[in-house]
This record gives C-alpha cells, sequence and structure tokens, in this order.
C-alpha cells in the first residue's frame, strides 16, 4: 500500500475500530482488532472452529473485511447487543415504538432507514396531552437502553395523557468517562437532553385528538439522530422515504432550512416513486423540484412495493423491521479468476456466521422473524475501478457467494440467504483498505483528502 493511503488506513482504524487496551495503554493493532472479531464467531460457532481461522487469513491480509460494524463492537458488545453486528436496517414510522427503537438502533452503530409515506404516519395514534396538574420524575438510566427509554416516554406521556414528565440526568456519566463494554467515550447528557427539549417542543404545539404530520415524524427522527451525533457514538446514518405528493416533505430541504431546522441535515431524502405507476409528467415535476431547492434533493427511489425500503446508502431492498449484514472483498488486487472466487468464498463464509446473530433484545420481536426469514447478506466489492477485476467473469464469483452461504448456512442452523451480492459506497472499507471506494473511481491521480477527526479521538 502506498505510504499516503496507510497513513490514512492506520488513522482511520484507530480512530473507527480499534478498542483501547487498558493493560497496554494503547488501542488495538491491526491483528488484535481481526482476533477480537475472530474469536467471537469460534466462541459462537466452536464446530467451525478450523474453517473461521483459516478463512480470516484473508482479513488479516485485507483481501477481505467483515461486518465493520462487527469489527468495531466484536467481542462483548455484540455478545450483549447483537443488532450491534448488522450495518442496516429499515422501518416504517407507524407505531411510537419506531422512535425509541431508532434511538437504540442508531447508539449502537446500524444505520436506519425510515419510512414517512402517509399510509404509515397515519397508524400513528392521535396526541393526548399530558396531565399539566400531574409531574413525574424520571430517572434517565445509563444507557442506551435508557435513552432510548426516555423518548420512549416522553412520547407514552403525550399520546396517553400520562403525567408530565420531569426528566432527572443525573445518572449519565460525565462527557469523556470511560465506556466499558463498547469502549469510547461517554458523550455526557446533554445531547439527550437537547433531544428531548426540541421533540417536546414539536408535541406541544399539537392539540388533543391531533395526529403527527410527516415532516414532523420526520423531524423527529431528525432529533433523534442528532443526539446520536452530538454525542460522538458515530455518525447517525438515516435514509427518510416518503410519499410523491407530499409537498412538506418535497419541500423539506428548500429555502434556509440549514438555519431554521438544521436537524434535516441528519437525514438523506428520497421520494417513493411506483414504477408501475409514475408517469414521466409527474416525475419531471418533482425533478424542477429538485433542481429549484439547490440542495440535490430529494432524492428518487423506485420500488415496485411501498411497504418495502432500503438501507441509508440505498444497495439493500429490505421488507419493514428488517437487518442487513455486509462483507467486503478487495478486488483491487485481484490477480486471476481463481483468485476471485476465492475471496468470493471467504467473504461468502461470514456473511451467514454474522446472519446468526439474531438473539436481540429491546426491539419488538417483529425485528428477529423478519431478519431470520430472508438471513440477508450483501457481499460486496471495493477497489473495482483499482484493478482489473471488470475483466473477470464476476458472475461466476456470484455463484460460489451462493454456494458457500448455503453450505454454511445448513451447517448453522439459519435459512439460506434470500440476497447474496450487493455494491455497497464502502467509504471506510475502502479507507482501510487503501483502495478507491465501491464502483467508484479515484477522484483524482493526486488530490487533498481531509478526515473529521474528534477531539477525544
Amino acid at each position: 500500500m502506498e505510504v499516503s493511503n496507510q497513513i490514512l488506513s492506520d488513522i482511520t482504524v484507530h480512530m473507527k475500530y480499534a478498542r483501547y487496551l487498558e493493560d497496554k495503554q494503547r488501542r488495538e493493532n491491526w491483528n488484535e482488532l481481526v482476533t477480537r472479531n475472530m474469536e467471537m464467531h469460534i466462541k459462537k460457532y466452536p464446530q467451525l472452529r478450523d474453517e473461521i481461522i483459516e478463512t480470516y487469513k484473508m482479513v488479516f491480509d485485507k483481501k477481505v473485511l467483515p461486518s465493520m460494524r462487527s469489527m468495531q463492537f466484536g467481542g462483548k458488545p455484540i455478545e450483549v447487543s447483537p443488532n450491534r453486528i448488522f450495518n442496516c436496517a429499515f422501518m416504517p414510522v407507524d407505531d411510537l415504538r419506531s422512535f425509541s427503537e431508532a434511538m437504540f438502533l442508531l447508539l449502537g452503530g446500524t444505520g436506519v432507514g425510515f419510512s414517512v409515506q402517509r399510509h404509515h404516519v397515519e397508524k400513528l395514534p392521535e396526541i393526548r396531552k399530558p396531565n399539566e396538574n400531574r409531574t413525574r420524575r424520571y430517572l434517565v438510566a445509563d444507557s442506551i437502553e435508557g435513552w432510548a427509554d426516555a423518548v420512549k416516554v416522553l412520547l407514552n406521556s403525550y399520546f396517553k395523557g400520562t403525567s408530565k414528565i420531569r426528566f432527572d440526568f443525573s445518572d449519565i456519566r460525565p462527557k469523556g468517562a470511560k465506556l466499558v463494554t463498547s469502549g469510547g467515550k461517554a458523550p455526557g447528557p446533554q445531547p439527550l437532553r437537547e433531544c428531548i427539549v426540541k421533540v417536546k417542543g414539536i408535541l406541544r404545539q399539537k392539540e388533543d385528538g391531533d395526529k403527527l404530520t410527516t415532516i414532523e415524524a420526520h423531524d423527529i427522527m431528525c432529533h433523534i439522530a442528532d443526539a446520536v451525533l452530538a454525542g460522538g457514538i458515530r455518525r447517525a446514518a438515516l435514509i427518510s422515504l416518503f410519499s410523491a405528493d407530499d409537498i412538506e416533505m418535497l419541500t423539506a430541504k428548500s429555502g434556509n432550512w440549514w438555519e431554521l431546522n438544521p436537524q434535516r441535515g441528519r437525514a438523506n431524502n428520497s421520494v417513493v416513486l411506483l414504477r408501475h405507476k409514475i408517469k414521466k409528467d409527474f416525475f419531471m415535476d418533482i425533478w424542477e423540484r429538485v433542481r429549484a431547492s439547490g440542495a440535490g434533493e430529494p432524492g428518487f427511489y423506485f420500488s415496485n412495493d411501498k411497504d418495502w425500503g432500503t438501507n441509508p446508502c440505498c444497495e439493500i431492498a429490505l421488507r419493514s423491521y428488517q437487518f442487513c449484514n455486509l462483507t467486503e472483498i478487495n478486488v483491487s488486487d485481484v490477480a486471476d479468476q481463481e483468485e476471485l472466487e476465492k475471496r468470493a468464498r471467504a467473504a461468502s463464509f461470514i456473511g451467514p456466521l454474522q446472519a446468526g446473530y439474531t438473539d436481540f433484545h429491546y426491539l419488538r420481536p417483529v425485528w428477529q422473524r423478519t431478519t431470520e426469514k430472508d438471513a440477508l447478506v450483501g457481499v460486496s466489492m471495493t477497489g473495482i475501478a483499482s484493478g482489473g477485476v471488470l475483466e473477470l467473469d464476476m458472475s461466476k464469483a456470484a455463484l460460489e457467494v451462493k454456494k458457500e452461504n448455503r453450505r454454511i448456512a445448513f451447517q448453522i442452523g439459519i435459512k439460506p440467504a434470500a440476497r447474496t451480492t450487493c455494491v455497497k459506497p464502502a467509504g471506510t472499507t475502502s479507507l482501510t483498505l487503501g483502495t478507491s471506494s465501491g464502483i467508484h473511481a479515484w477522484h483524482n491521480d493526486y488530490y487533498i483528502r481531509r478526515i473529521r477527526v474528534g477531539k477525544n479521538e
């Protein structure tokens, strides 16, 4: 790897994935990081120990990568909260629990696609504002579940007419305190406190019997993501899907929205267009609105079914309440067809191992049922523009992916994946590997690459 790319790779691994080792007073190196991830799988699947060790030689050599969430949270964090292993998820905002689940998932590092299409948001209950004559103190627990529950308690008070809530944040660790299980530093209570105030501001404007509008539901999700981003846990990735005739959502990023509603910067917005219904004139009208906004949004999400959605990067089609996990093949230095297929089998071997972590808690049972039904894996390629892989037969490699997926799925007792391949943007994985991103070409022969570094990193 060229020197500047190696430096960028080392910085990315150090900031995004490496855990701090108390006994050595430093963060993990690459080999220690990969070993932690590998040993987690050996512990869960001891019958595959030898195969896991053999396959992970390619991870040590950066020829394939597992889910980068599994690299970041490998070990106890995933054992405690298996949802952390999954890169992305999708759900409709058709239940109050969607908001608290979004907080829970985003704090765990999973990107969330959500729908505020009219037919989903209309299923939310009517407002029943809290009793102003009764106040209840609520002590927020110092955990991801505690933050999610705070959102749940606030919403319940405005939809079920319970007591007014006085939130007590005194149990939350101060900013900068060590997070023992997941690693990193605590964000302190301020991001959650601000989130509660802003969401309450939306709810206070409503009257009994009112319902949330689609833009209000969208803004609540964005305020939740803002709390995650401000907490420094990880950038909160969101995509918001909305109905084609929803003018408020179509214009959500028009005008000086970044001053009036800066929280909307937390989500990419895309209008849902049904392939069998959309007409050219209607599409061109929306296109003109996009052009006039100056923000390049909304995007267009073409679909066959308005109840299916996608992940924030839009490479995976997802049912409602479904996860997908990803693996990556580094194709930048693949020499021949045999090597491509070998790496494809390795990446496909790891995929179902990750798909088996479905003993979820906190989430509704439908998440586990839906995720296990399709057992999705997304074997992706990055560095496509860095080498000669386009001259090889990728369809043969895809067949190897499917065969290996079936073999391992039967061995560990899960369903073969309904879908197995994709090409994802590969932002941080390409930095880790020192390759071009996904299917994209390098920006130029020579260019300056800036990265954002937190003060506590």
